[in-house]
């Protein structure tokens, strides 16, 4: 697709979140073409939503850029990770992209993706045990989903028995937890051991250094 087409994909989907004030189609557009907030960017001071960006979120110029960064880098990422990655690992990324006297802290990153709700769900900051990661998918995370990110961090796999046992609930509620994980990409089954296992790609980095 050549750079022309891209942009121009990108404003067709900027106009359809125009005509459609649904905040939840909003941040689902956002998430599958983070350039969307570019052109709202772009469109500021050219057109009759003059000032909408700023205004929604309630920051200037600088938020403004860091949410635009850290939605494309979670998109760009989300292939391996399923959509959940470590507030530090997006700060240490961002930063390599800055000049020295323009380094951005974890608090202005937690900044910006609590102002990019304001587009509805899909984006927020968790926190797991000591650490802290930013889920980028459409729809709610649930405190059951939550729960299983906090103990998959400390465990790095879990098993649907394994897991019911230590939080005391039922298998049926464990396992429809891990399922919703499974399907929109957060954990993978391993069949290959018994019982299945699941892995929280997001964690393997922790997992690694931790051994």
């Amino acid at each position: 697709m050549s750079r022309v087409t891209a942009v121009g994909d990108c404003r067709r989907k900027y106009l359809l979140v125009l005509t459609v004030p649904s905040p939840s189609f909003t941040m689902a557009v956002v998430l599958e073409c983070p350039c969307v907030i570019l052109c709202f960017f772009q469109t500021r001071k050219e057109c009759l939503v003059s000032g909408f960006w700023c205004e929604m979120l309630g920051v200037g110029d600088f938020y403004y850029e860091v949410g635009v960064q850290v939605v494309e880098l979670c998109v760009a990422t989300s292939h391996r990770n399923g959509g959940v990655l470590s507030l530090d690992e997006v700060q240490r990324r961002l930063n390599a992209r800055r000049r020295h006297d323009n380094q951005i802290t974890s608090d202005d990153i937690v900044r910006a993706v609590k102002k990019l709700r304001v587009l509805g769900s899909g984006m927020e900051v968790i926190a797991t045990g000591s650490s802290q990661f930013i889920y980028s998918i459409p729809g709610e995370l649930s405190m059951d989903h939550t729960t299983l990110l906090q103990l998959a961090e400390s465990k790095g796999s879990l098993t649907v028995a394994g897991t019911a046992t230590n939080l005391g609930w039922t298998e049926e509620r464990t396992n429809r937890a891990i399922q919703h994980l499974l399907q929109v990409g957060v954990t993978w089954r391993d069949d290959q051991s018994s019982p299945p296992s699941y892995w929280f790609p997001a964690f393997f980095y922790q997992c690694a250094t931790a051994e």
